[in-house]
């Protein structure tokens, strides 16, 4: 069965609305769950309760059968004990539902991230790249929640800038074949968005590699014996310094989050 027609399936499922809330469009879908747009229900008159789909989205709700909900409930957990963060998507709680079809599904309301996602706004620079000073600003944003994460002991393991699903262009070198993936890979993830947010382009776009050479320079790299990144004429020093933290190919040399937050630059910055 095809993706298209299993998503057609899945939404008929999972079509139901909560106690409080309309389910609107699925605007995603990830691993743990499809993703749907969302309105709260407005009281018309005091003994009635209708939807009005047509106010401003106010949260996204991300569902999946009762029955393979195990990994949705974990993500469930891990963003209640991550909550003080206010780098990290807010979660406004959970709730059971029943489908078109009767099926039971769990649903977990997370705040909708109106503005789009770092993709948009790289998109909308048409291929040109940040200002670095803005480049710098998300950066630290994104450091500061990266590292209440991993200092609460857990690992992202899919930054790319669609999230700000996995993906080989943000692979580092440790984690291809053999998926150990550790903090120091969501650090070489943050060196791959930093550079696209800077130039408008992914760093491996920038080397014209495809997915066949991206995994063997990868796995030279694990080796040792891969390529050095190539940066672009024109970077600051500043970005530089960053870059080459993030993209020590030894996990063991790549910077922290906290310690890529003291470097002055970026310790300077108010957000």
């Amino acid at each position: 069965m095809s993706k298209r027609k299993y998503d057609k399936v899945e939404v008929k499922n999972l079509s139901g609305d909560g106690k409080k809330w309309c389910r609107g469009p699925m605007i995603g879908s990830s691993s743990s769950g499809l993703i749907f747009l969302a309105t709260l229900k407005r009281r018309r008159s005091p003994d009635r309760i209708i939807a009005d789909r047509l106010c401003r989205p106010v949260m996204a709700v991300k569902s999946t059968r009762m029955s393979n909900s195990f990994t949705l409930l974990e993500e469930k957990m891990v963003l209640d004990d991550l909550q003080e963060c206010p780098y990290i998507r807010r979660i406004f709680g959970e709730e059971t539902t029943v489908g078109m079809t009767g099926e039971e599904a769990y649903n977990i309301l997370l705040e909708y991230p109106s503005g789009g996602t770092l993709e948009d706004l790289i998109k909308r620079s048409g291929g040109e790249g940040l200002p670095e000073n803005e480049v710098w600003h998300y950066t630290r944003c994104l450091l500061l929640g990266l590292h209440h994460m991993h200092s609460h002991g857990y690992v992202h393991r899919n930054l790319k800038p669609e999230n700000i699903i996995m993906d080989i262009k943000y692979l580092s070198p440790e984690a291809f074949g053999s998926m150990q993936q550790g903090q120091a890979s969501d650090i070489w993830a943050v060196g791959c968005i930093f550079y696209e947010m800077l130039t408008g382009k992914c760093i491996w776009d920038n080397m014209d590699k495809g997915y066949s050479e991206i995994k063997d320079d990868l796995c030279e790299m694990k080796n040792g014996s891969g390529i050095r990144m190539k940066l672009p004429n024109g970077m600051s020093k500043n970005a530089k310094k960053f870059l080459k933290a993030c993209f020590q190919i030894k996990a063991e040399n790549r910077w922290s989050a906290d310690r890529l937050l003291n470097l002055s630059f970026l310790a300077s910055l108010q957000v």
